[in-house]
This record gives structure tokens, sequence and C-alpha cells, in this order.
């Protein structure tokens, strides 16, 4: 009688560690076991959270918990509850890809991705071989999206844009007539060098120096010196991320560099200011969101919220982190139910989504279209100078 009264206590310690365990948002997706709770939506999460690419991987993870409360406090998707698992790709495709087949052997689905271009392509092969369904907040790589009847989509306009969309303020607007652009040497780095180049030589500017430089670079001081010294009236444009890009802008202004710097989203970053200093003062990039004065919707709501919690504005890879959860959510909900398939269609026929970061509308290819905003960063703050549609490229 003693052994059986305590077989059944162990019995009932199981069961209730079973079901704490699942609804926590952002657990790790190794402490799930296969099947999960069939009342729950399970989203994987996979980013840096250290490494070069936790610079944006994290701020991405934070709006997504944000909005996974959100929707679970109103109920959560079809009466369903979110169990969102995380996970740390560190920056690594390979690792990337490991992370998509142990989602898909704990029965997850769908997948929401804050990781580079380079692992976002990794990620995309192993989300079509299984099947599954997955969202980049960032990943402008045009690569990630060339896929027709994608199961990969991002939530980012791609880098022939953004890149697009720089050249054309500088050579039209800014009368930039030469560029010494530094190069990151990975996906993305590339992806937003080759449409400045092919842009903005069609639109009159000179590329005088490329410098292509290793991912984990410190020292730009003999490619700035030898650049500057030989083309003096150029303008140096940056492709990489904000700790080196901070690095690269520093370093220019210490040598006495004085014009614009230009570059990409990236760069919107708060660790790209806080690295530079008052060396980010005067940089001119091409981002994806912003909040106008007499803005309403989403973006006015999600940035009012944000600023409240957080006490910021929230930033592009916070503005997009928020997009993914109610991309999925609201594609889900038009399809009616969980299944992959019918999901992906509907998310498809996404239309003037009313999205923190603006209007969205997906392409065949999971590609994104929305306006772009030329901001200019100065004394640690983004500034708006004007829209640029992606039409006029």
């Amino acid at each position: 009688m003693k052994k059986a009264i305590i077989l059944m206590a162990l019995a009932i310690i199981l069961v209730v560690s079973g079901c704490g365990g699942a609804s926590t948002p952002g657990t790790d997706s190794s402490s799930n076991a296969a099947g999960g709770d069939a009342e729950t939506v399970k989203i994987g999460y996979t980013g840096g959270f250290s490494g070069a690419t936790a610079t944006f991987g994290t701020p991405i993870f934070n709006a997504v918990v944000y909005a996974v409360e959100e929707i679970n406090n109103k109920g959560g998707i079809m009466g369903k509850k979110i169990e969102l698992l995380k996970e740390d790709n560190e920056g690594d495709p390979f690792k990337g890809q490991q992370i998509i087949d142990k989602f898909s052997s704990n029965d997850t689905q769908f997948v929401l991705s804050g990781s580079s271009s380079a692992v976002a392509l990794s990620e995309k092969q192993k989300v079509e071989m299984n099947k599954m369904l997955g969202i980049a907040a960032t990943a402008a790589d045009p690569k990630v999206t060339n896929t027709n009847d994608p199961y990969y989509f991002v939530a980012i306009p791609n880098s022939d844009y953004l890149g697009g969309s720089i050249a054309y303020h500088a050579a039209k607007n800014m009368g930039v007539k030469e560029v010494i652009i530094f190069i990151r040497d990975d996906a993305y780095g590339k992806s937003i060098f080759n449409p400045f180049k092919e842009k903005g030589t069609s639109y009159g500017l000179q590329i005088v120096k490329e410098y292509t430089y290793p991912v984990n670079a410190k020292d730009f001081n003999s490619y700035l010196s030898q650049g500057l010294k030989e083309h003096p009236n150029a303008h140096i444009m940056i492709t990489g991320y904000a700790p080196d890009g901070g690095l690269i802008a520093k370093q220019a202004r210490a040598l006495g560099y004085d014009k614009p710097i230009l570059g990409n989203v990236s760069l919107t970053n708060a660790e790209y200011a806080q690295i530079a200093g008052e060396a980010a003062n005067n940089t001119v990039v091409a981002a994806t969101s912003y909040q106008k004065e007499n803005e309403t919707g989403t973006v006015k709501a999600f940035a009012d919220a944000w600023k409240q919690k957080t006490g910021h504005s929230p930033d592009d890879y916070e503005v997009r982190g928020y997009d993914v959860v109610y991309l999925l959510k609201t594609a889900i909900e038009k399809a009616g139910k969980l299944e992959t398939e019918a999901v992906r269609k509907a998310l498809l026929e996404t239309k003037d989504f009313d999205g923190a970061s603006g209007k969205l509308t997906y392409n065949p290819n999971g590609s994104i279209q929305k306006m772009l905003y030329i901001m200019k960063i100065n004394n640690g703050t983004v500034e708006f100078d004007r829209e640029i549609d992606p039409a006029q490229l």
C-alpha cells in the first residue's frame, strides 16, 4: 500500500512539472519533448544571442517576446497560446541548420529568425526540406528569397533596394561624385555593395576604391589613410554591421575625414553610435522604419508602447521583430488552421499589412515591398530625412 502511494505521488509531480515548462515565452527548445502541448502554437526563434550578430539577434528576440506576450494575454491564436522556443545560432550557418532540424524534430512548424543573411541562407534550405514555414526579421540578401513557391519569407526589403536607395540619395540629393566603399566580407555586406555599385554607377557615382574586410576586422587605418590620401574628395560608404561600422567611422574621423558617412540600415543600431561616439555624427543611411509625427495605426501604437516599456523608441530591428510575430499570427488566422501549407499560402496573399514598420506586401518569392527612409544619425539619435519609394530606383 505504501509503495502504491509513493508511485502515485511521483506521477503527480511529473505531470505538474511538464505543464509548467510548456507555456514560458523564450524557453530553450531542448527542454521541450517532441509532440508538445496540443493546445499551443509552437514557434521557434533562431538568432544570434552571442557573437557579432547578437547586435541584432537579441533586440529582434526582445520584440518577438513582447509580441508573443501581448498575443497570449489577449487569448492567443485561435484560442491557442503561443509556446516560444529559442536557440542561439551564434551567427554560425552550420548551427543555424542544426537548430532548424532540432525545431523540426520537436514538432515545431513555424520558425522566426533574427539571423544574418549568411545564416538565413542555410536555415532556408532546412526549412524548405522539412516543409516548415520561416519568417526572417532581417537577412536582406536577395538570395534568401530567390525561390518561387517559398517556405522562407523575410520582413525587410532586400539589399537591392537598401543598397540602391542610399546610392540614389547620395547621387541625386547629396551631389556625391566619388565613393570609397568598405565591404564586409559576408553575404550581407556583398549584397549591399552590389546594388550600391550597380545603381550608383548608373546615377553617376564613381567607386574609386573597394576595400573588402574580414568580418572580425578591427583596424582600418591603412585602408583609410591610403584611400583618403589618393581621393580626398571621396565619401565613405560602409556595408557592414554596427560594430565594424563604428570602428571605421571612428578611425576615419581621427584621420580628418569630415564628410557624411554613407551606410546601411545596420548602422541605425545603437551600438554604432556607442562605438563611434561623436564620429557617428553626420552618418546617412537607408532604413526600413520611421514613425512620422502624424503616424497612426500599428506604427504609433507599438512605438508608444515600446517606449513606455523600455524608455526608448524602437529601433529598426525591434520593429521588425514585432512585425514577424503578427505577420505569422495573421496568416494562421486567415488560413484557419495550423497546417503549414495553408498558412504559407495565406502569407503569400498578405497585402498592405498594417505593421509596426508600415504597410507590408509580400511578393510571390517571399520578399517584401514597402517604403524606405533616408535617416541621419546625429548625437546618438536617428533623424528622418526623407522617404524613398522603391519604384523611384
